[in-house]
């Protein structure tokens, strides 16, 4: 099952802000069906968060947010669950633009997300963020992680295996980077990881079944400040080391940039709307699978239906078929 919300809209020549959240099942065979999401609002609009699954329960967290007395972005510093005004969670900096990842530890009894990096545009010495913090539902204020080497926004992150999780691209005070960083989860060390093919920032990532594997697949955004449809994907090669190799493109005209990725749990990888060019706002997801190890089998396919309105800039979370009742 599948949950889409927040972001900025575009319907009817209508280009605005929402708090609205759409669900669908999504068949085996590549069916939408959209769900009653009436329940599962955000309680205020924000765009360019992140988010993820704490306990069962979805939480979506930073973003910028509107005020009633400046009309302009703020980012914001809560992590709010679905469909509560209650039970949100403090964060140690507004971020917008950051990016999360679950971590789980004592077989799936301790899961926190790990939210890194950022924009704040009230910090006096650069908006860009190099801090990390860990959320969880246990305390209503974050904790603080490992920083980054540099200040990124606009990156992506996933898991790489059980203790590694990687960081790949985004932009730093220096323009966007290609490069990437692992981080080992149980040591908090960051080390290097193979540099992209090209830049990137605005992307998506996730893991992807290929064969008996799971490979990092990483898609979309903007390369060498264009819009793109490229996608890379990290392959192994014989001496052990691993590079990233271009897979198949998104099929899409120009590209897609700022929507929202998210990993399923038969292994296929989602691209979920974004913004095909300047006003112009998708309303399509595509599903990416490979039937071997071989990237030459590796499809994109749309799946059929569609959103009820175009976003970018919103955030994409896999729920289990039982998190709500779909007729």
């Amino acid at each position: 099952m599948l949950i889409v919300t927040g972001g900025r809209i575009v319907a009817s020549q209508w280009i605005g802000k929402t708090v609205d959240t759409e669900i669908y099942h999504i068949s085996q065979d590549g069916k939408m069906k959209q769900c009653d999401a009436a329940e599962h609002y955000l309680s205020t609009w924000r765009e360019l968060p992140v988010g993820g699954l704490l306990y069962g329960q979805p939480f979506v967290c930073g973003g910028g947010v509107s005020t009633t007395d400046k009309n302009y972005f703020v980012a914001n510093n809560d992590c709010q669950k679905l469909g509560s005004r209650k039970d949100n969670i403090v964060m140690s900096e507004k971020r917008s633009s950051p990016a999360s990842i679950l971590i789980t530890r004592q077989n799936g009894a301790e899961q926190k997300l790990w939210i890194t990096g950022g924009a704040n545009e009230n910090l006096p010495f650069g908006k860009y963020l190099k801090t990390t913090e860990y959320v969880s539902t246990n305390k209503r204020f974050s904790g603080s992680g490992v920083v980054l080497p540099k200040r990124l926004k606009s990156h992506c992150m996933s898991h790489y295996n059980q203790s590694t999780v990687l960081i790949i691209g985004g932009r730093s005070d220096f323009g966007a980077t290609q490069a990437s960083l692992f981080m080992n989860i149980d040591k908090d060390e960051l080390t290097e990881g193979p540099e992209l093919i090209k830049t990137r920032y605005g992307h998506e990532c996730g893991l992807l079944s290929m064969g008996e594997s799971k490979r990092v697949v990483m898609a979309g955004g903007f390369k060498g400040g264009s819009l793109t449809s490229d996608i890379e994907i990290l392959m192994p090669h014989p001496d052990g080391s691993h590079n990233w190799m271009t897979g198949p493109n998104i099929p899409v005209s120009l590209g897609l940039g700022f929507g929202a990725g998210v990993a399923t749990p038969e292994g296929s990888f989602l691209m979920v709307a974004g913004v095909k060019r300047r006003s112009d706002f998708s309303t399509s997801v595509f599903q990416l699978a490979c039937s071997t190890s071989s990237l030459s089998t590796c499809r994109w396919t749309k799946l059929e239906g569609e959103l009820f309105v175009g976003r970018k800039y919103h955030v994409a979370i896999m729920v289990p078929s039982t998190y709500l009742p779909c007729n």
